[in-house]
C-alpha cells in the first residue's frame, strides 16, 4: 500500500513537471537562428568591408561577395594617355585599376558676384582595384591640385567642366608615393538595449567633426577633423604615431581610447576607431 502510494505520487509529480516545462516552452518559444543567404541580408545587420567587391562575413563565419555583374559598364584605358571621364562613368585600366568620377565641384564664383578668389572645378575621382585594396577617394583641382600621386600612380588632371573631366595617369616610382593613416571613427552602442539578431538601425555611426590629434612622442604632428563619413585620411613620415579622437567643443562623450599605429614607407596604415557612446 505504502509502495503504490509512492509510486502514484512519483507519476503525479513526472506528469505535473512534463506540463510545466511543455507550459513554459508553448509560450517562450526559442527564437529562430537568422538565416542570412546573400550579401544584401548581411549588409543589413553586420559591417561590410570596404573592398572590392565589398564583403561582407557573419559572427558564425560565413562570408558573402557583392555582386558586381550588374555593375556600371567600364571604359578600358590605358596609362600616358589622355581619357575623357563623365560624371557617374567608370574607366578601367590593363592591371585592373579602376577610376569612378561621382561628382565635380565647382567653387567657382559666379557672375555678378564679387569673390575674393575666383574658385576652381574639383573632380571627385574614387580609385580602387590594382594596389588599392579599399577604395580611396581623390581631389583634383583645376587650379591646386592639377596632380595627385598616391600609392605609385600620378593622377593628372588636364582639363574639366561640371560634367565630365580630362585625365592622364602614369605609373611612378613607389618610392614617390607619400605614407600615412586613413581612418575611419564610428561610435555605438546607437540604441538603448543590444538586440539579437541585430537591428540594422542600431549600427554604429559615423565620428563626423571629431578632433583628430597625431602625436610622435610627446611632439603634436598633425591635427584635423573627421569629414562627413568619419573619415580621415593624412599623409605623414614613416614612424610610430599616437592617435587620439575626441568630440569637439569640449564634449566628454562618445569617448575614444588611443590607437598606437606604425606607418610603413609608401603606405598608408588604415585604422578603424571605435568609440563609446555612453548608451546603456
Amino acid at each position: 500500500m505504502c509502495c503504490n502510494l509512492n509510486m502514484k505520487n512519483i507519476i503525479i509529480f513526472v506528469a505535473v513537471g512534463a506540463i510545466a516545462i511543455g507550459g513554459w516552452f508553448y509560450f517562450n518559444p526559442p527564437e529562430a537562428p537568422v538565416v542570412i543567404n546573400n550579401f544584401e541580408e548581411c549588409a543589413a545587420l553586420y559591417p561590410v568591408m570596404e573592398s572590392y567587391p565589398e564583403q561582407c562575413a557573419t559572427p558564425e563565419g560565413q562570408n558573402f561577395v557583392r555582386d558586381i555583374s550588374n555593375d556600371k559598364p567600364m571604359t578600358e584605358v590605358d596609362f600616358d594617355r589622355a581619357f575623357t571621364l563623365l560624371v557617374g562613368g567608370r574607366v578601367v585600366f590593363p592591371n585592373g585599376l579602376m577610376i569612378d568620377l561621382p561628382s565635380v565641384g565647382d567653387s567657382r564664383c559666379k557672375e555678378g558676384v564679387q569673390c575674393i578668389w575666383a574658385g576652381e572645378l574639383n573632380p571627385n575621382l574614387v580609385v580602387k582595384g590594382a594596389i588599392f585594396k579599399k577604395m580611396d577617394s581623390i581631389r583634383l583641382g583645376t587650379i591646386t591640385a592639377t596632380q595627385v600621386i598616391r600609392s605609385g600612380y600620378s593622377f593628372n588632371l588636364e582639363t574639366a567642366n561640371p560634367v565630365s573631366a580630362t585625365l592622364i595617369v602614369r605609373r611612378v616610382p613607389i618610392e614617390e608615393s607619400p605614407a600615412g593613416i586613413v581612418g575611419w571613427v564610428h561610435f555605438g552602442p546607437t540604441c538603448p538595449a543590444q538586440q539579437d539578431p541585430p537591428d540594422a538601425n542600431c549600427k554604429d555611426k559615423a565620428f563626423m567633426g571629431a578632433d583628430v590629434t597625431i602625436s610622435s612622442g610627446e611632439e603634436v604632428v598633425k591635427t584635423l577633423k573627421t569629414d562627413l563619413n568619419g573619415g580621415f585620411r593624412v599623409e605623414l613620415a614613416p614612424g610610430e604615431y599616437i592617435v587620439n579622437v575626441e568630440p569637439a567643443n569640449g564634449a566628454i562623450l562618445p569617448r575614444c581610447n588611443p590607437e598606437t599605429v606604425q606607418v610603413l614607407a609608401n603606405s598608408f596604415a588604415e585604422l578603424d576607431v571605435s568609440c563609446d557612446s555612453g548608451i546603456r
